[in-house]
């Protein structure tokens, strides 16, 4: 079998396997919702069937990548009296039409998906981090047959080795069942991923706004410098962001639409978002301990607190999967994790802040306009309108700000320009979404319906 053909099944069982999670858990999501989001979380859940195979000590073989993906793909439609409602309605026709619009923006975007599937194939991995992490145990997990390999086992390395290793198991797995299709450098899923998230982002925005002002932002965020660049480029911090941002929009959707389905698959997407990054867990309950007083306005305390609870006992579990049992079960050495763990200093926040903003926040080169633009739309809409229209989006975008430089001042190795820096791929697009929410966008939007109905009426 080929690559591209393992390829093609592989996404189809995963398009599966999320499907099936999602007709589970039930959420009010149109498909243009679902399969995007179906395909991201299939994509988890073949890591998790991996990684079970590598608790159970089974070889790591091309047959071991297409069976695991075979599972994943079965055990979510074990019930199949639930989720075959769900596929009944999925096959209806499209409800919305291409404008001209779209078909102009969404030709860039497919030269651009061009350039990033090209770039993945052609390239061999480049980050260091990659090199001598995420990448390094995949390839020797491949060649070794086994997760607990030579990177890890051998004498002289032991003594020797960063922290890399031990870490992102969400993309060092991915770099596994990538090489095991036969790719040689693996990195064909970040594409796939850039692919999905581009598309989620794209939907959302053109649910909330016309779409002529949808596509400008998402071209605002598309062509965002620094996160085009890791479209293609083996790291952990597009992937988490891909997790994380949908995990907050269905929580947000969840708490706007009494949907309790959305609310449990925002609950998948966080638990991914710790799969794939190990600070994503501080970054995730910070947001949702800063969201309790506008879920318990939605409903009570009671049922916020309750939420709270399950959800952070489930990405909790996912956690120390890899990091508590994963590490004192399996592995023959450990990371030095506490050795770079310092005490909350003021004055160190305050110089990480600063930097933060100044270094990296307000750096035209890594993000282009928009957090120029953000303030400037946020403040001439709450002047406008007195209040604000997106507290949910603002909260967590304020929870990830704290997050990131308390990240900074705890953690030695959390270097401002390098790792907060690709922290903030996770920011960029709550940013743009809560711009599309803005009463100001919301009322340009109405203009251009209007104006829109009456040329052509």
């Amino acid at each position: 079998m080929n690559t591209t053909v393992s390829l093609v099944i592989t996404l189809l069982l995963q398009l599966v396997s999320g499907l099936g999670v999602i007709a589970l858990l039930r959420p009010r999501i149109t498909r243009s919702v679902a399969i995007p989001s179906a395909v991201l979380i299939g994509m988890f859940m073949h890591t998790l069937v991996l990684f079970a195979c590598a608790l159970a000590s089974v070889e790591i073989t091309r047959s071991l990548g297409m069976i695991s993906a075979v599972v994943a793909a079965v055990l979510p439609n074990l019930a199949w009296p639930r989720v075959s409602k769900s596929y009944g309605e999925w096959p209806a026709m499209p409800k919305w039409s291409l404008s001209l619009s779209d078909i102009v923006t969404l030709g860039l975007a497919s030269y651009l998906a061009y350039a990033a599937f090209w770039a993945a194939w052609y390239w061999p991995v480049t980050p260091f981090d990659a090199v001598v992490g995420i990448d390094l145990v995949a390839k020797t997990a491949v060649e070794d047959g086994t997760l607990v390999n030579r990177v890890f086992t051998d004498p002289f390395l032991s003594q020797h080795l960063s922290n890399q290793p031990f870490y992102a198991p969400f993309a060092m797995f991915l770099q596994v069942i990538y090489r095991l299709m036969g790719y040689a450098s693996g990195q064909m899923w970040v594409p796939i991923v850039a692919v999905c998230f581009m598309w989620f982002t794209w939907v959302e925005l053109r649910r909330t706004l016309h779409h002529v002002l949808a596509n400008v932002l998402w071209l605002l965020l598309l062509l965002t410098p620094e996160m085009l660049g890791y479209t293609y480029l083996v790291q952990t911090d597009y992937l988490n962001a891909a997790m994380f941002v949908p995990g907050v929009l269905l929580f947000w959707r969840a708490i706007r639409e009494d949907d309790r389905g959305s609310m449990w698959l925002s609950t998948v997407f966080f638990a991914a978002a710790c799969w794939s990054r190990t600070d994503a867990i501080i970054l995730v309950e910070l947001g949702l301990i800063a969201s309790l007083p506008l879920v318990a306005r939605a409903s009570s305390w009671k049922h916020a607190t309750q939420t709270f609870v399950v959800q952070s006992v489930i990405m909790g579990v996912v956690f120390a999967l890899w990091h508590v049992l994963y590490f004192n079960a399996y592995l023959p050495v450990r990371p030095s994790t506490s050795d770079q763990l310092l005490g909350f200093d003021l004055a160190r926040a305050l110089t990480v802040s600063t930097s933060l903003f100044t270094n990296v926040i307000a750096d035209v080169d890594y993000w282009g306009w928009v957090f120029l633009v953000f303030p400037v739309v946020l403040i001439a809409d709450i002047v406008r309108q007195r209040k604000i229209e997106t507290p949910m989006l603002l909260v967590w975008i304020g929870a990830l700000l704290v997050g990131f430089i308390v990240i900074g001042t705890i953690f030695s190795a959390a270097i401002v320009e390098q790792t907060l820096r690709r922290g903030i791929f996770k920011l960029v697009p709550l940013v743009v979404l809560a711009m599309a929410g803005t009463q100001l966008l919301q009322t340009a939007s109405r203009y251009l319906s209007n104006w829109e109905a009456g040329r052509t009426s």
